[in-house]
């Protein structure tokens, strides 16, 4: 199996497939014979991905499609909730650290204050870029760490030492990836996830109410200083965040693509379940000229035998043990592993 690697820079579509096809030709490599098109970002290389796959057309083959990198479109439907409010979260972690990143006096203020409270500012605040959206999680983090230093800082020393540098800031009023083939768990971890976030604000009959609604233990115990008008637009909030994410991922997230969940079958835990022969005779369907005919006649059969045989445990157990406890807990060999024992 071959790879690769293509940069494509600014290069217009039609020039990165010429240069991907040329590619081909030169090493005397049949269009065919081309599996996959995969980009690390499901909103760019649209184009290029479908001018490669109809230039397979043209040959009687096509590319395997499993959906583009789904840690984006995870991490782009997380984001999309955060945009139905009005909360204003990046742009506040983007606030505090330009205030402090373009004064060395601020940052030596900010650290008195802290020496004052008897406190030790331990990591600075981090710089947030919006292309690089799930790092917003450590920024947070950070903020809600020094919270309280932030909130002498700009609510007291500032109003009283330098008031002038705040006069029209008003945004400062409101302080208050493991390793190894896992392609066959893919599309029961993105189901699983989906379910997750429905269950924050669903039950199977209706909505929960505002006192079930999933916001985490931490967040229940600051309501409690929380005004009752601020609490219901906070519910009203969170529900907007929950159903933007599941809108966005049941858009983006690949779970109709039936060779994507078939691919359960290559588990080892799979084996002997009723359909799994007929399963793996779809998974060798959908693979575009990898089997003939008359091999894919023959999985049934081999499936069958292989079903059948008693296989060793330390082919997919790597590990058995109990924590502290004393909880049952398995560690399982990688896949690739697994088949190449079998």
């Amino acid at each position: 199996m071959s790879i690769i690697n293509v940069t494509r820079d600014h290069a217009q579509a039609n020039v990165v497939v010429d240069g991907i096809l040329g590619a081909f030709r030169t090493d005397g490599i049949d269009i065919s014979k081309l599996l996959m098109f995969s980009r690390d970002n499901p909103n760019v290389n649209k184009t290029v991905d479908k001018m490669i796959n109809d230039a397979m057309k043209k040959v009687n083959a096509e590319l395997l499609n499993i959906g583009t990198c789904n840690l984006h479109v995870i991490h782009n439907g997380f984001r999309a909730g955060t945009t139905e409010t009005i909360w204003g979260v990046e742009n506040f972690c983007m606030n505090i650290w330009s205030w402090f990143q373009k004064s060395p006096a601020r940052q030596e203020d900010f650290e008195n204050i802290a020496d004052e409270l008897n406190d030790v500012i331990e990591k600075p605040i981090l710089y947030f870029s919006s292309t690089r959206w799930v790092l917003l999680g450590k920024v947070i983090d950070r903020v809600l760490k020094q919270y309280h230093m932030f909130r002498e800082y700009f609510l007291v020393y500032l109003p009283s030492k330098q008031q002038k540098q705040i006069q029209s800031n008003s945004c400062y009023d409101n302080i208050k990836e493991k390793e190894g083939p896992l392609v066959h768990l893919l599309y029961d971890e993105l189901c699983d996830l989906y379910r997750t976030v429905l269950l924050y604000f669903l039950s199977p009959e209706k909505q929960l109410t505002t006192k079930k609604l999933q916001i985490g233990e931490e967040a229940h115990r600051l309501l409690v200083d929380v005004s009752a008008s601020d609490r219901v637009t906070l519910f009203h909030d969170v529900k907007l965040i929950y159903h933007a994410i599941v809108d966005n991922l049941k858009k983006h997230l690949p779970l109709k693509n039936t060779f994507l969940k078939d691919l359960h079958v290559l588990d080892s835990a799979s084996r002997t379940k009723p359909d799994s022969a007929d399963t793996m005779i779809r998974v060798g369907r959908a693979i575009p000229k990898l089997l003939s005919d008359a091999e894919i006649d023959r999985i049934r059969h081999e499936f069958m035998m292989y079903a059948a045989e008693t296989i060793d445990q330390s082919w997919y157990i790597k590990n058995k043990y109990h924590d502290s406890d004393g909880n049952n807990h398995t560690e399982y060999q990688q896949i690739d592993y697994y088949w190449n024992k079998t």
